[in-house]
This record gives structure tokens, C-alpha cells and sequence, in this order.
């Protein structure tokens, strides 16, 4: 009677399958990699504006909901730059987003902002006209908000800081939009807007468009509307180079009697209500 034997295979035999299973997978997942990379390289994100060319035609989509889309349409834009970023292309419609969302909700703050410096911010250099179309949204948007001073000054630093290091216009063109830096200036430091240097900022930009005079007068009317004592200091100094040591000394005498006759008649007023106002009569 024979008995059958079972036979193993010999440890020896299994090492070359290892071997070669552990190549094949170390293969199958480098080309995977250089697939996937080889496909994402390929692929580009598709560059159309789904939107009606007439933002009023929009408006009328929404059926009286329109801040509701202003808020799902602003999601869509802010994804549609961060793809541009991302791929390192020109977002070619975000100004036309700007539009429609514009004509949803005109008090739309942030979009304007947004506007502002969408062509100074991204990888792309913006064009001439690119960077005037962001500045006037900017613009337009702090003549929207009148009584905001930080978007004045963010409207005025756009011009200041992004627009005209790189102008390429005419001198008339970079005097008109030194001239609105100034008026936006002016109104940010009047709602207490913008860095504590500004005022003094906004008297060296009139020098520069020759406006000594005009500087000059700036600087005393803001003198007389503020009682930090640094900034007094300053404005002082900056007067007395403008008009001469005894006219700021004058100046700042009246300046403190005005205080004074405050203090005693209405001392709830500002100094500007006391200004209009005048003194207590006595009947």
C-alpha cells in the first residue's frame, strides 16, 4: 500500500514571484502618477461667460431675488479667479462678473473693493485699460459709500500706489486722477479714514500739482479739527514751511482761542458745529 505525499513548493520558488509582483507594482504606480500629471497638464479649464450680456436682462432672471444671486454669483466668481491663480492664465471675464453683480446688488461693498485690486493681484501684468476699468470700479464704489473713509482711502491708495507708478497716459490724464487721490483723500481723513500721516500726505500731493496755496488752507482747516497733539505738532511744522513761522504761530494762537471759547460756550459741540454755530449770545 502506497501512501501519496504532498509537496510544498521550496522557499526559493515564491522569491522571484515577490520579486516580480513588487516590480510590477512599484511600475503601476509611477505610471499612474505620470498619467495623471500628463492629463491635468493637458486639460484646461474652460474660459466662457455663461451670463447675459445685458446686465439688466439678468436682474430680470432672479424674479426679485437678486442679492440672493449677487451672494451665489460672487461664490462663482471668487472660484473662477482662484482657477485663473491656479493655472496661471488671465481671468479674462472677472470685470464682466463685476458688472453683474454690480447691476444685482449696487450696495455690494466687497465688490468693488474686489474690483479694485483684481488687476494689480494676480499673475498675470494687467493691461493699461485693465487697471483704469479696476480703478474706476473702486472709485465708483467709494462715491457709493460717501460717509465710508476706509474706502476713500482704499480708493485714493489704488490710484496712489497701483495706478500711477506704472501710468502710461497723458500728463492731463495722470493730473485728473492725482486730482481725484486728493479729493478721496481729503474726505477719508475728514471721517478719520486712512493712516495718521495722510493729511500731511494730501498737502505734499497738492504741492506736487502746485497747489501751495490750497495745501496751505488744507492743512489749517484740519488743524483746526483735531486735538491729537502729534498731529498737531505736525500739521504745525508743515504749515510753517508752507506759510512761514509767524503765520503758524498766528495760526495756532486762533486755533487755541477757538478752543477755548468752545470749552466755554458749547463744549458738547465739535469745533466744526462751533464754527457754524458762533459763540453764546447773551440776550
Amino acid at each position: 500500500m502506497s501512501v501519496a505525499s504532498s509537496k510544498t513548493p521550496a522557499p526559493g520558488g515564491l522569491l522571484p514571484l515577490l520579486i516580480l509582483s513588487l516590480a510590477l507594482g512599484v511600475l503601476v504606480a509611477f505610471l499612474r502618477s505620470a498619467l495623471f500629471a500628463a492629463a491635468s497638464d493637458a486639460q484646461e479649464l474652460e474660459d466662457v461667460y455663461y451670463l447675459p450680456a445685458d446686465p439688466n436682462a439678468l436682474r430680470t432672471m432672479t424674479l426679485g431675488y437678486r442679492e440672493v444671486a449677487a451672494d451665489l454669483l460672487w461664490a462663482r466668481v471668487l472660484l473662477y479667479h482662484n482657477e485663473r491663480i491656479a493655472t496661471r492664465t488671465e481671468a479674462v471675464y472677472a470685470m464682466r462678473y463685476v458688472e453683474s453683480l454690480v447691476a444685482l446688488d449696487p450696495d455690494f461693498a466687497e465688490v468693488y473693493e474686489w474690483a479694485g485690486l483684481l488687476p494689480f493681484y494676480t499673475t498675470v501684468e494687467p493691461s493699461q485699460e485693465l487697471a483704469l476699468e479696476g480703478v474706476r470700479w473702486v472709485v465708483r464704489g467709494a462715491d457709493r459709500f460717501p460717509r465710508d473713509g476706509e474706502m476713500a482711502w482704499d480708493a485714493a491708495a489704488t490710484i496712489l500706489y497701483e495706478l500711477l507708478p506704472k501710468f502710461e497716459g497723458t500728463e492731463a490724464e495722470r493730473a485728473h486722477w492725482q486730482e481725484e487721490a486728493v479729493r478721496l483723500s481729503e474726505r477719508a481723513v475728514e471721517l478719520g479714514g486712512g493712516p495718521p500721516w495722510l493729511a500731511t500726505s494730501n498737502a505734499t500731493l497738492l504741492l506736487r500739482l502746485g497747489h501751495q496755496d490750497r495745501a496751505a488752507r488744507y492743512l489749517e482747516q484740519r488743524l483746526s479739527s483735531t486735538t491729537d497733539p502729534e498731529e498737531r505738532m505736525t500739521i504745525q511744522n508743515r504749515i510753517a514751511e508752507l506759510r512761514g513761522g509767524t503765520e503758524a504761530v498766528m495760526i495756532e494762537a486762533e486755533t487755541r482761542r477757538l478752543e477755548r471759547d468752545r470749552e466755554r460756550d458749547f463744549p458738547y459741540f465739535s469745533v466744526d458745529e462751533y464754527i457754524v454755530f458762533g459763540p453764546r449770545r447773551m440776550p
